[in-house]
């Protein structure tokens, strides 16, 4: 199960499957989402997660990990850890393996113990990862580690991790103090630091990375829609149509999970400004789904008598619409 504790300010999650070495199962990733919800909702002001026992994640459950509603499970507790406006401390305090190196890799921060390792041994088990995960790799770890732990299935310990910059911070062998309290005392310290800006700041710092179980053949892997006018576009066409194809059906994107209420109706009204576009969030979640309209204010196509509108203020909708809505987000014109 998910142990759910709270140290001042700082909500701790630890992962408690001891005799599977903490392995993933669909109900601890079902259980990981609820605890970020309930950290939200009680104020904490940042998150740490652990395992108990040896292990981190010794990875996802054997029994579990061809099938396709664990890896919705998965993918959908790591796009809530990525997503949540917490910032969230790994206290890797053990082997973080496979779905453990994502769940470490997920957090904003790590802090290592001397017996943590982090391996992704998908090549052994001929199975695929997330390009999230593979461009998460690289930009904590460089190029030539990411390849390494993908390529080779090769693992890095704790003191190669934050020689490459996948630790941020270390407890020796022989320390005093142990790896939750060294990530505890982190914490706290970002528990005092200004909430907006660290969670503007996490957001920034993922841009240009791929949500979790974004995959090229599946755009959102949590579900799966009819490709739109932009999917089938092609390059020949004229730049009217090319625009109006994308007006039709622009952007889609899967913001952080689904948060319990599958299948209620309600509404969330707020408007962003993106520059000459304002997307105004008006809209009904029917099964994690949500339609967003949007009206654009300035000069149209002649052609076809519709917004002429960039690709690059239809990215800035939905990525501001995304914190809003948990599920899926589909951007349309309203005109």
């Amino acid at each position: 199960m998910i142990v759910r504790t709270a140290v001042g300010r700082v909500a701790v999650l630890t992962l408690d499957r001891q005799r599977q070495r903490n392995a993933l199962d669909i109900e601890h990733c079902e259980q990981l989402v609820a605890g970020l919800d309930a950290a939200l909702q009680e104020g904490a002001r940042c998150v740490v997660l652990t395992g108990a026992g040896t292990a981190f994640c010794s990875g996802a459950d054997l029994d579990a990990v061809y099938d396709e509603t664990f890896r919705i499970a998965l993918y959908t507790a790591l796009s809530r850890l990525v997503t949540c406006s917490l910032p969230v401390v790994a206290a890797v305090n053990g082997p973080a393996i496979g779905a453990g190196t994502q769940l470490a890799v997920a957090a904003d921060l790590r802090v290592a113990g001397p017996d943590a390792v982090f391996g992704v041994p998908t090549a052994r088990l001929g199975l695929a990862v997330d390009p999230w995960t593979v461009a998460r790799l690289a930009q904590l770890a460089g190029a030539g580690p990411a390849s390494r732990l993908l390529l080779e299935a090769a693992r890095l310990g704790a003191a190669d991790a934050q020689r490459h910059g996948l630790v941020d911070h270390s407890v020796a062998a022989g320390e005093d103090k142990t790896v939750l309290a060294t990530a505890l005392a982190l914490a706290g310290q970002l528990a005092e630091l200004a909430p907006l800006t660290l969670a503007y700041n996490k957001q920034a710092l993922r841009a240009g990375l791929p949500l979790p179980g974004d995959f090229p053949d599946r755009p959102c892997a949590l579900r799966s829609m009819p490709a739109g006018p932009a999917a089938t576009s092609r390059k020949d066409e004229p730049p009217a149509t090319r625009s109006d194809s994308r007006s039709s059906l622009a952007a889609e994107r899967r913001s952080a999970a689904s948060s319990g209420r599958q299948g209620a109706s309600y509404s969330v009204n707020r408007a962003h400004d993106c520059g000459p576009m304002t997307p105004s969030v008006t809209s009904e979640k029917a099964d994690c789904i949500w339609r967003v309209s949007f009206s654009v204010a300035g000069p149209k196509d002649p052609s076809t008598a519709r917004p002429a509108l960039p690709e690059s203020n239809i990215s800035c909708a939905a990525r501001t619409a995304s914190p809003l809505l948990p599920g899926r987000i589909v951007m349309t014109s309203a005109g």
